[in-house]
């Protein structure tokens, strides 16, 4: 029926359980009567490194940023750079928050978000006029022609016709102002002589009517 183990003796008063597993076990004196061969996994997010465990409550929830995925697990899992650790609770992994402890799996950061080292709980918002792909451990600059206004932006985003952005990290884009043009994603250019453009904003120069004339190159 059961194992019987004398604290005075020279057993240790422990089930015969393997590390990542628990007895079936009720205590008896100062001591705990196993069930024989009755032995239960701990459930994932949590640990066991040593045999022997008698209760549930001798499994270990994971530490910060590891993970244990599979049931029965001795040890956990640390999370690599460009994941963090979660749960199986879909809450928050849209901004890339995970849990504290007990973490489940791990989990890309994404995209628009980072995590620069193993271990994180949590993935850290890109700064204006960057962005990054998921799974990401560092955020990119934006390049010419494109630009990023918000935190956490999960591409950078190209200048509309009449606009640019002449360097690397841009936040907004800026008017071509008069006289010039510019087409999506490219940087402004002056207007042909013979040609005008009559708005800050134009994505064309536009041919001088009849009668009339551009100097200006």
């Amino acid at each position: 029926s059961g194992a019987l183990y004398d604290f005075g003796a020279s057993f240790d008063c422990r089930s015969k359980c393997a590390p990542g597993q628990y007895g079936s076990c009720h205590a008896l004196d100062a001591c705990w009567s196993c069930d024989m061969r009755q032995c239960s996994l701990c459930p994932p997010g949590t640990f066991r490194e040593e045999e022997g465990a008698v209760v549930y409550a001798e499994c270990l929830e994971c530490p910060e940023g590891a993970v244990a995925s599979d049931p029965g697990t001795p040890s956990c899992a640390v999370c690599p750079a460009g994941k963090y650790a979660a749960d199986d609770d879909e809450i928050g992994q849209e901004d890339g928050l995970g849990v504290s402890t007990a973490g489940t799996r791990c989990i890309s950061c994404p995209a628009g978000r980072k995590a620069g080292k193993e271990g994180s709980v949590a993935c850290d918002a890109c700064g204006g006029g960057e962005s990054s792909v998921a799974g990401a451990t560092g955020c990119f600059l934006c390049s010419t022609g494109k630009y990023a206004d918000t935190q956490a932006s999960v591409s950078c985003k190209e200048c509309p016709g009449g606009r640019e952005a002449t360097t690397q990290g841009s936040t907004a884009c800026v008017s071509c102002g008069p006289g010039k043009s510019a087409v999506p994603g490219e940087s402004c250019v002056s207007c042909r002589a013979g040609t005008y453009a009559d708005k800050i904003t134009s994505t064309e120069c536009l041919t001088c009517s009849s009668g009339r004339f551009s100097s200006e190159e």
